[in-house]
């Protein structure tokens, strides 16, 4: 188990860049947040102390993803309407003020991810993906063709991780299951979703999901019903 988050969280946006963990937003004893915290990642993948940072989201919200690309963060699905910002990350790793791009359609609750230039968004049953623009911003949204028909998968929109090619998903109903899927060289996705032979070794649902340096971690979310800040 690493070190916590400085706040019980769940559904926030998580996202490493520059050698820092970023903690976004997320559900809280006393509803949604718009804090952002980060902590060092150390050379054997554990965490140093977390810091408040000093820019906050454009909002209190929770269920968005959030990837980096060119220098910038982005985040989407940020509420019921799909908005999306885009900010630049400084060389002290803080981050300066967010800009609003192109609302991302029809879904809320998504977890996000970049891989080869390409954002995807995984929602209920949905996946949607778009290219970041020169200079920040993001272009059209495509619809893809697969349908994220398996409830455990898509039910609670899932939290999402790219690792060497492979769209991960981490449950975010009540099991522990970790499913994946390959993405095609044009950035199209695979057919169906594996069930991955490793679960997460408790029943955490509601958590956040990034890949790392060859590590799979999963922070907060709730067990048995109440919100945790661990780290696994």
């Amino acid at each position: 188990t690493e070190n916590s988050l400085p706040v019980a969280a769940l559904n926030a946006g998580l996202i490493v860049w520059n050698g820092r963990l970023y903690s976004m937003g997320g559900d809280v004893a006393v509803g949604k947040t718009n804090a952002i915290y980060s902590a060092p990642v150390n050379a054997n993948g554990t965490l140093g102390s977390w810091r408040t940072e000093s820019t906050s989201l454009p909002a209190q919200s929770s269920a968005f993803g959030v990837m980096g690309f060119g220098g910038r963060f982005y985040i989407v699905g940020l509420d019921s309407a799909g908005a999306s910002y885009h900010a630049a990350v400084n060389a002290d790793g803080t981050l300066g003020s967010w800009t609003q791009t192109t609302s991302l359609p029809a879904i809320s609750q998504s977890g996000a991810s970049l891989w080869n230039g390409r954002i995807y968004a995984v929602g209920p049953y949905s996946v949607y993906s778009a290219t970041p623009t020169v200079g920040g911003g993001l272009g059209s949204w495509l619809k893809e063709n697969i349908i994220v028909s398996n409830a455990s998968v898509g039910g609670g929109g899932g939290q999402t991780a790219v690792w060497d090619g492979v769209l991960v998903v981490v449950s975010n109903v009540a099991n522990p299951s970790v499913y994946t899927m390959a993405l095609n060289v044009s950035g199209t996705l695979g057919t169906s979703w594996t069930t991955n032979a490793t679960s997460l070794p408790n029943t955490i649902n509601n958590q956040d999901a990034l890949a790392w340096k060859d590590r799979l971690y999963s922070i907060g979310g709730t067990f048995g019903g109440v919100a945790v800040s661990s780290v696994i």
